[in-house]
């Protein structure tokens, strides 16, 4: 009875997993567009105007590859986007979408790989890891190309990264040279790629690798340097800094993997207390692994816990004024996809996690999922109208503004956006604006 027990458990992970991901793999294909929003015009955009058009040597193409977006350095964002256009002459944001979209599927696989290292059985966990990673709680991150490329990329390297390290034995292995270059690439790839250092510092010490310590210190230093000597694109008033509004934003944060709802439905602050608590007991449970010693003897699957943690630390501070609600960005989402798959995993390793427990899991996830499924489904579609309404209202009137919270750069935006139409770096797909939607009430 337990064989056959464990054996439809097992067909359910697998099975489960497979219609997960081609549900995801459809909703990707259906949603996806080749329309510019947000970040594309000055992060994409502007970067080939700047690469192909205005350097006039290597030394400036360099140092656009570097140069910081914001509070960020997008290095393999920008690089993706100028080889593409350098391979095939002009920019198509589908293809980019898609292409961004293969460090998620990465990420799955690295995460596989992260437990068979760990020595933690991987069928019964496959449901779970599959129904949070191939979400669409994260569509802001997964259908647009100035979100993907950036949080995919600096979580799977920082991921490869201590996957590597936690191996290493001497600095001259291909183990310790990988983690360092796969560090170096999360690091320019988004602004919380620097924890990476933290982390792989924390690994080592645990497992009394001192002499492997230097360098990673030596790039901490670098860094520090590299921020003090370059002019800060964005510098925030700290003033005003409350500490409650940023607890608040923390613990939903922690907490907004079980965010289902939307912002205009009458459960959304429910659902946002709910989060709140929910994030509330992941914090505890992370201290209680630091106190227990669990850390310390499991040293990777705790670093990989702190990960979107600390990341929470980073958003917490310099987004604390949008409170409790700055805690469900969908953005954002994409780095709690993690807390849930990591807590979970340390209970099934640890043996808190028992087999009669995984269909009870089976089920809540995928309720989590079905939900979050449907909810984002909707605001997919309204933002993808908005985005054709607006696209379709400039080319009427050049000025609409083509972002419409960014007034400031409303004519920054449509100048970069004619700009590419006119040197053929970007066109409008005719069939998207062959029938104008309806505007959509924002």
């Amino acid at each position: 009875m337990k064989d056959y027990r464990n054996t439809l458990l097992k067909a359910a992970s697998i099975g489960g997993c497979i219609v997960v991901f081609v549900a995801f793999v459809r909703a990707v294909l259906h949603y996806t567009l080749d329309i510019p929003s947000f970040d594309d015009y000055h992060a994409t955009i502007y970067a080939i105007r700047m690469f192909y058009f205005e350097a006039i040597n290597l030394k400036q193409q360099v140092a656009l590859l570097f140069k910081p977006h914001n509070e960020h350095r997008i290095f393999l964002s920008r690089l993706s986007s100028i080889v593409y256009y350098d391979l095939f002459g002009k920019l198509n944001f589908r293809t980019l979408i898609l292409y961004q979209n293969l460090y998620l599927l990465a990420a799955f696989g690295l995460t596989l790989a992260i437990l068979k290292k760990s020595k933690v059985q991987i069928w019964p966990l496959l449901l779970p890891i599959s129904l949070f990673l191939f979400s669409l709680s994260f569509w802001q991150v997964t259908l647009y190309y100035w979100g993907g490329i950036q949080y995919y990329t600096v979580f799977f390297f920082i991921m490869l990264s201590l996957y590597w390290l936690v191996s290493a034995r001497e600095v001259v292995s291909w183990q310790y040279i990988g983690s360092m270059l796969a560090a170096l690439i999360a690091i320019i790839s988004f602004g919380n790629g620097i924890l990476v250092v933290p982390l792989a510092l924390f690994l080592l010490w645990t497992q009394k690798k001192y002499q492997l310590i230097p360098p990673w210190i030596g790039i901490a230093l670098l860094y520090v340097l590299l921020q003090l000597t370059n002019e800060p694109a964005v510098t925030r008033d700290f003033s005003h800094f409350r500490i409650d509004w940023a607890m608040r934003l923390f613990f939903t944060y922690l907490g907004s993997f079980a965010y289902v709802s939307s912002y205009g439905s009458p459960w959304h602050y429910t659902n946002i207390i709910l989060c709140m608590v929910v994030g509330a007991v992941v914090f505890y449970y992370w201290i209680r692994l630091l106190w227990s010693g669990y850390a310390f003897k499991t040293p990777l699957l705790f670093c990989l816990l702190c990960l979107p943690i600390l990341t929470g630390v980073l958003i917490a501070i310099s987004r604390f004024d949008t409170k409790a609600a700055g805690g469900i960005a969908p953005r954002y989402m994409f780095f709690t996809a993690f807390i849930p798959i990591w807590v979970i995993s340390i209970l099934y390793d640890t043996g808190k996690l028992k087999k009669n427990l995984l269909l009870p899991l089976y089920l809540v996830a995928g309720l989590l999922w079905s939900l979050s499924y449907t909810t984002n489904s909707l605001q997919i579609k309204e933002f993808n109208q908005q985005n054709q309404v607006t696209l379709t209202a400039w080319l009427k009137d050049k000025s609409v503004p083509l972002v419409y919270y960014d007034i400031i750069n409303t004519q920054g935006h449509g100048q970069l956006l004619q700009w590419a139409i006119k040197h053929d770096v970007y066109q409008i797909p005719p069939d998207i604006l062959e029938e104008p939607p309806a505007t959509v009430a924002q």
